[in-house]
C-alpha cells in the first residue's frame, strides 16, 4: 500500500528511480514467462529498498520510484538491487538489467506524493543510464561519498545535459566490484556549448573544416591565420559547432575583439566558461583547475592585437591535457606545438574555361555572392547573362568573403555588370600579386572604401562615427553620439539600417533590444575615416559623455528595483565603458575617468570584475596626474577603491583608501563626505575581527550621519551597528535594524532591504527570537534569488549556520558554511559580515564531530549547486 502524504519524509530526501532496460525485447523473447520475470524483479527491488530504509512510492510496469531519508541508504539500496538482480537465475538464460538514478533534493509534498524539479531531475538521471548502471547526481555524491558500501567506488562522468533540464548535471557512476563497470556514454543531450548564433547562411568551406578537424585529432592548438575578411571567425564557429558533440565538456567561443588590454584575456576566457574571479586566487589558477579534468574545445577569436597574452594559451594547454584550442588571428602565436592553417579566399571560377551553369555552381565565391544578393533581392539568380559579370566581381575581389558580401549588397540598385565596372575602376591593380601577400588586404580595404564611397555623405558620416563604439551600440546611443539633434539631416535609424543593408554593419538582438556592430576589419577602416573627420573630437567627447551618463544613471539603480536590468545593461556596454576609461588614461582626462570608475564600482563588485575595477581605479588615482583633480572627485574615487578592496577581502588596502577619502573630505570641509568615510572605516576592524572597535566607529559614524542630515547614512550606520551589537548580545540591535529596514522599504532600496533583512534575521536568531529570525532570512533570500545576489544569500546562510551550530546541529551548520564558501567564490566577492562567526561554527563542529566528519560536511556543502543550497537552507528554516 502506498504511504499517505502525512507519513512521507520531508526536508532533504533522496529519490531513486529504476526501470528495466529492454523490457519490450524481454517480453518478445519470453512471451508468457515475462510475467514471472517481472514479478521476481519487483520482489527483488522491493526487498532491497525495504532492507535499506526506503519507501516504495509507486510502480508503473517495470519502473520503481522510492524515497530515502539519507543519500547513503539510497546508494546502499541501489547496490543491493544490482547485486541481487545479477545473482538471480533468470528463466530462458535472459539477463534482467536495470538502470537506476539517484538524486538528493527537497522533499516537497503535492497531493499523495512528491512534486517539484528534484523528482523530475532524479527521473531524468535514471533515464540517462544503461542497464546495470547506477547514476548519482552531484548532490547525492557529495552527501554519501564518505560512506559508500564495501566494494563500491565512484567514477566521475562529468557534466551532462539531460532532457528538459536547463543546466548540465554533473553525474557520477557507482562502480560495484564483481559487476559490469563499463557502459556506453550517458544518454545526454549535446555537451554544453557557448557558441554565437550564425546570422547568415554558411557557404562552402567544407574542405577547410574537414582539414582543421583532422588536424585537431593530433594537434591541440591550431591557429587559423590570414588577412581580415577571409572568414576565419565563421570557419572557427562552424568547426566548433561540428565538433561540439564529440567533446565531452563542450565547445566555447571567446570573443576578444573588443579587448585592448592583454591582462583582460584570462578573465574574459573565465567568464565564457562560466567562472568568476575568486577572492584569494588568481583567475589563471582557477582556469587551470577548471580545465585540468575536462575535454573541451575553445575558440579564441581575434587574437592578433593581444599577442602579449599568448603565454596564457600555452599555460592553459599545459594545465588541461584534453583541451583543444582554435585561434583566429592575422598572425600566428609562435607557440610550441602550434599548427598554422592558412585560411585562403574562396574558390574562384576558371575564367579560361567555359562559364556554364555547372562551372558557376562549383565556385564557392559565386555561391556566396548569390546567397548574399538574394538577401537584398529575393529575385536575384546567377544566369548565363550575368554569370560572367558575377565571376568577374569575385575574381576582382580575390575571393575574399567579406569583400564579396559588400559587393553583393549592391544588387538592390546595381546590375552585376555595373558593379564590376565600378570595381574595375576602383581596383585597377589590387587584384594581382602572389597569394597571401598584403595585396589581399589592400583589395579588401579598397572594397570597403568602394562600398563606403557609394554611400550618401550623411551615411558616410554615421558610418565613421559608429566606428567609435567598441562591442556595438544601441540605436539610442547612435543617435546621441553620431547624429545629435539630427545634425546630419537624416534619421539615425534610417542611416544605420542603410549600413546594415550594405553589409557594413551587423544587426543582432540582445535582451530584447536591437544592437548594431561592425566587423573588426570594417571598424578599422571606419576608425581611420573618423580620425580624418573634422568632427572626430566632438564624436569622442559625445561617446565619453554618453557612457558617463549611462553609468551615473545606473549607479543608484544598482541597488534599487531595476538592479537586475541595470547590471545587464552595463555588462552589455562593458567594452564601451572600458574604451572610455582607456581613452581617459591615454589623454590624461583623469577627472572623467574617476567619475566613471566611481559610478561603476558596484557593477564590478556584483558581476565579478573586482580585480579589473581595482586596476582602473588605482591607475586613475596614481600621482601626479590625479593630484590635479578636484578633491571631491578623488574622494569618490577612493571610496570606490575602498569598496572594491573590501569586497576583495584586503583589509590594509581598504583602510588606506578610506583613510584617503576621509582626509580629502576634511581638506574641502565636506562633512557629509567625512561621515561617509567614518562609516566605511568602521568595516576595517570587522575585517580584522575587532568587534569592540567596530562598534565604537559605527556609533561615531551614526552621530556624524545625524549631524549632516544624511538619512541614508543614518540607516546604513544603524543597520551595521545593529548586527555588531547583536554579536555581543545587546538587544538594542533589533530596534536599530528595524529602523534601518523601515527606511530602506520606504525608499525602495531593494539591495539594502534584502541585506538588512538578512542582518535582522541573524540578529534575532542570535538573541533568541528564532522564528522571527527565520522568517526575515527567508524573505531576504526570496528577494535576492531573483537578482542572483549571492553575497546576500550567503549572509543569510551564514546566519542560519550559526543558529544550527548553537542548537547542536553541527552537520547542518558545516554544510551551510561549505555552501557559503562556494557562493562567496562564485560571486567573486565577500559579503560584509558574511563570515562573521564562521570560525566559531567550524571550530564547534570539529570539536563535536571530529576533523574527518567535519571536513566531509564542509565538502558536502561546497559541492551543492545554487538551487540545492537554497532548497537546503529553506528546509532548515521551515523546521
Amino acid at each position: 500500500m502506498m504511504p499517505g502524504p502525512h507519513s512521507l519524509p520531508t526536508g532533504t530526501v533522496t529519490f531513486l528511480f529504476s526501470d528495466i532496460e529492454g523490457s519490450t525485447r524481454l517480453l518478445q523473447q519470453l512471451g508468457e514467462r515475462y510475467r514471472e520475470v517481472l514479478e521476481r524483479h519487483g520482489a527483488i527491488v522491493r526487498e532491497s529498498l525495504h532492507a535499506n530504509g526506503g519507501l516504495a512510492l509507486g510502480t508503473e510496469g517495470d519502473s520503481f520510484f522510492a524515497v530515502f531519508t539519507s543519500a547513503s541508504a539510497a546508494i546502499a539500496a541501489a547496490v543491493t538491487v544490482q547485486r541481487n538482480l545479477a545473482a538471480e537465475a533468470w528463466p530462458g538464460d535472459v539477463h534482467v538489467r536495470v538502470r537506476i538514478g539517484v538524486h538528493t533534493g527537497e522533499g516537497r509534498i503535492g497531493g499523495d506524493s512528491y512534486v517539484g524539479m528534484d523528482v523530475h531531475r532524479a527521473a531524468r538521471i535514471a533515464a540517462a543510464g544503461h542497464g546495470g548502471q547506477v547514476l548519482l547526481s552531484r548532490a547525492t555524491r557529495a552527501l554519501a561519498e564518505g560512506s559508500l558500501p564495501s566494494g563500491v567506488t565512484l567514477l566521475d562522468l562529468g557534466p551532462h545535459r539531460l532532457k528538459d533540464l536547463d543546466k548540465p548535471e554533473e553525474l557520477a557512476q557507482l562502480s560495484i566490484d564483481g559487476l559490469d563497470q563499463h557502459f556506453p556514454s550517458v544518454r545526454s543531450l549535446e555537451p554544453p556549448t557557448a557558441l554565437p548564433a550564425e546570422l547568415t547562411t554558411f557557404v562552402g568551406r567544407g574542405r577547410e573544416i574537414d582539414e582543421v578537424a583532422a588536424l585537431l585529432e593530433t594537434a591541440r592548438l591550431v591557429t587559423l591565420s590570414g588577412p581580415g575578411g577571409t572568414g576565419k571567425t565563421r570557419i572557427a564557429i562552424r568547426l566548433a559547432r561540428a565538433l561540439a558533440p564529440t567533446m565531452p565538456d563542450g565547445a566555447f567561443f571567446v570573443d576578444l575583439a573588443a579587448l585592448s588590454d592583454p591582462a583582460l584575456v584570462a578573465p574574459t576566457i573565465a567568464r565564457s566558461l562560466g567562472l568568476t574571479e575568486q577572492l584569494d586566487r588568481v583567475i589563471v589558477d582557477d582556469l587551470r583547475a577548471y580545465l585540468e579534468p575536462r575535454a573541451l574545445l575553445m575558440v579564441l577569436d581575434n587574437f592578433e592585437h593581444l599577442l602579449a597574452a599568448r603565454s596564457l594559451v600555452a599555460d592553459l594547454l599545459a594545465a588541461g591535457p584534453r583541451l583543444r584550442v582554435v585561434v583566429t588571428s592575422r598572425t600566428v602565436l609562435n607557440l610550441a606545438g602550434e599548427y598554422e592553417y592558412r585560411v585562403e579566399p574562396l574558390g574562384l571560377p576558371d575564367i579560361d574555361g567555359p562559364l556554364d551553369a555547372e562551372a558557376l555552381a562549383r565556385s564557392e565565391a559565386i555561391t556566396l555572392f548569390a546567397e548574399r544578393a538574394r538577401a537584398v533581392d529575393p529575385r536575384f539568380a546567377v544566369t548565363a547573362e550575368n554569370g560572367v559579370a558575377v565571376a568577374g566581381i569575385c575574381i576582382r575581389l580575390d575571393g575574399l568573403p567579406l569583400a564579396i558580401e559588400l559587393a553583393a549588397s549592391r544588387v538592390r540598385v546595381l546590375e552585376p555588370h555595373e558593379i564590376l565596372s565600378r570595381l574595375e575602376r576602383k581596383l585597377p591593380v589590387l587584384a594581382t600579386g602572389p597569394s597571401g601577400s598584403p595585396v589581399r588586404q589592400q583589395t579588401l580595404t579598397a572594397a570597403i572604401a568602394w562600398s563606403y564611397e557609394l554611400l550618401p555623405p550623411a551615411h558616410r558620416a554615421i558610418f565613421a562615427r559608429l566606428a567609435i563604439f567598441a562591442g556595438g551600440c544601441t540605436v539610442e546611443a547612435a543617435e546621441v553620439v553620431c547624429n545629435p539633434d539630427r545634425e546630419l539631416g537624416i534619421d539615425t535609424f534610417d542611416g544605420v539600417a542603410a549600413l546594415v543593408d550594405h553589409s557594413l554593419v551587423r544587426h543582432s538582438a540582445e535582451a530584447g533590444e536591437s544592437r548594431f556592430r561592425m566587423l573588426d576589419t570594417i571598424r578599422d577602416f571606419g576608425q581611420d575615416r573618423l580620425t580624418a573627420d573634422d568632427d572626430a573630437g566632438r564624436t569622442r567627447t559625445r561617446h565619453t559623455a554618453y557612457f558617463l551618463d549611462l553609468a551615473s544613471d545606473a549607479e543608484t539603480r544598482l541597488v534599487g528595483a531595476d538592479q537586475v536590468s541595470s547590471l545587464g545593461r552595463l555588462e552589455r556596454e562593458h567594452a564601451n565603458l572600458r574604451a572610455v576609461l582607456g581613452r581617459c588614461l591615454e589623454t590624461g582626462d583623469v577627472e572623467t575617468g574617476l567619475r566613471l570608475a566611481s559610478a561603476l564600482w558596484r557593477f564590478w563588485q556584483q558581476r565579478g570584475f573586482l580585480r579589473e575595477g581595482r586596476g582602473w581605479l588605482e591607475a586613475l588615482l596614481e600621482p601626479p596626474a590625479a593630484t590635479h583633480v578636484q578633491p571631491g572627485i578623488r574622494m569618490r574615487g577612493f571610496i570606490a577603491l575602498g569598496g572594491i578592496s573590501y569586497w576583495l577581502d584586503d583589509a590594509d588596502a581598504t583602510e588606506r583608501a578610506y583613510d584617503a577619502a576621509l582626509t580629502l573630505a576634511g581638506e574641502v570641509g565636506d562633512r557629509a563626505g567625512e561621515a561617509e568615510a567614518l562609516y566605511n572605516l568602521a568595516f576595517v576592524p570587522i575585517m580584522r575581527g575587532d568587534v569592540a572597535e567596530a562598534r565604537k566607529r559605527l556609533e561615531t559614524s551614526l552621530e556624524a550621519a545625524r549631524s549632516v542630515s544624511r538619512p541614508d547614512l543614518v540607516a546604513l550606520s544603524k543597520s551595521s551597528l545593529g548586527i555588531v551589537l547583536s554579536l555581543t548580545g545587546d538587544r538594542r540591535a533589533i530596534d536599530l535594524l528595524q529602523d534601518a529596514l523601515d527606511f530602506f522599504r520606504a525608499s525602495g532600496d531593494r539591495f539594502h532591504i534584502s541585506w538588512t533583512l538578512a542582518e535582522l534575521g541573524s540578529a534575532e536568531m542570535l538573541l533568541g527570537r528564532v522564528e522571527a529570525g527565520k522568517s526575515r532570512i527567508r524573505e531576504s533570500m526570496e528577494m535576492q534569488a531573483e537578482a542572483m545576489n549571492l553575497p546576500v544569500i550567503g549572509a543569510g546562510m551564514a546566519a542560519v549556520a550559526g543558529r544550527e551550530s548553537r542548537a547542536g546541529q553541527h552537520r547542518d551548520a558545516l554544510r551551510l558554511m561549505g555552501a557559503v564558501e562556494t557562493l562567496r567564490s562564485r560571486t567573486g566577492a565577500a559579503a560584509p559580515l558574511m563570515l562573521t562567526g564562521s570560525r566559531d561554527v567550524v571550530a564547534a563542529g570539529r570539536e563535536a564531530m571530529g576533523d574527518d566528519a567535519a571536513d566531509r560536511a564542509l565538502a558536502e556543502g561546497r559541492s551543492m549547486l545554487f538551487d540545492e543550497a537554497i532548497a537546503y537552507v529553506i528546509d532548515l528554516l521551515k523546521r
